[in-house]
């Protein structure tokens, strides 16, 4: 069955050589899309549902959103859906804003130091421990002075 706008289904390229799909999420997902595309329009007849349903699966098989690779692979899987008219409406906008959010927070937490900076000595009580290059207090060093009637005879 046609679709009265004619086939929505993407064309493929000349001889079939599209250069996105050498890379494997973007070679899963389409696999996805095109599986589920065919046994969707054979069980229903629908171009309309077929696509529907082929573009959920295609977006369910891309890649998670941790790690800069499958960030890459992400962007890599929404470009050939748009170009490949797989993805359409506001879908692929939310989709890369999603991918640009995760790449962000994965930057920022590379960014972050692993031991939070010292800004204040420990204390113990209510002496503060003395910093390891300060210089000594003149009190310090001065000779301890004793009691001299202690010592005395009696």
């Amino acid at each position: 069955m046609e679709h009265e706008l004619g086939s929505l289904k993407p064309k493929p390229g000349k001889d079939d050589y599209r250069p996105a799909l050498q890379n494997p999420a973007v070679a899963h997902c389409h696999k996805t899309w095109e599986r589920v595309y065919r046994a969707v329009l054979k069980e229903n007849g629908s171009v309309a549902v077929a696509r529907i349903e082929a573009a959920e699966a295609y977006r369910a098989a891309m890649p998670l959103l941790i790690g800069d690779e499958n960030i890459r692979d992400f962007i890599g899987c929404v470009t050939f859906g748009i170009t490949s008219a797989i993805l359409i409406a506001e879908s692929p906008t939310k989709l890369l804003y999603a991918a640009q959010v995760a790449f962000n927070v994965g930057r920022s937490r590379a960014k972050k130091p692993k031991n939070p900076p010292k800004t204040a000595p420990k204390s113990t009580g209510s002496r503060l421990l003395p910093k390891k290059n300060a210089t000594p207090s003149p009190l310090r060093n001065a000779p301890l002075i004793t009691n001299d009637l202690a010592k005395r005879p009696s």
